[in-house]
């Protein structure tokens, strides 16, 4: 009921950046499927759900993904801000 109500009075704001938050999400977590490396969601709700004592253990090409879904976040608003690729 709320994503509908801000869907329905925040179009500009749902359509531009929630969209492009996904999309890096999902472009990053493909790319992770070739590079390997970061821990699947699965791994993560598992080590929080069974009081597991070994913490999460980030690689560094974990920070690497995070960086590149940060910066393509930034990219496509830019690119959606701007009026779409016909001005990019």
């Amino acid at each position: 009921m709320i994503g509908f109500i801000l869907g329905w009075k925040c179009k500009t704001f749902m359509k531009n950046y929630v969209t492009t938050v996904i999309g890096s999400y999902i472009f990053v977590r493909g790319l992770t499927y070739f590079g390997g490396g970061y821990p699947t969601e699965m791994q993560i709700l598992e080590k929080l759900t069974n009081d597991d004592p070994n913490p999460i253990e980030f690689k560094p090409v974990f920070w690497t993904y995070l960086i590149l879904f940060f910066v393509f976040t930034y990219i496509f608003v830019l690119i959606t801000a701007e009026g779409g690729w016909d001005r990019a």
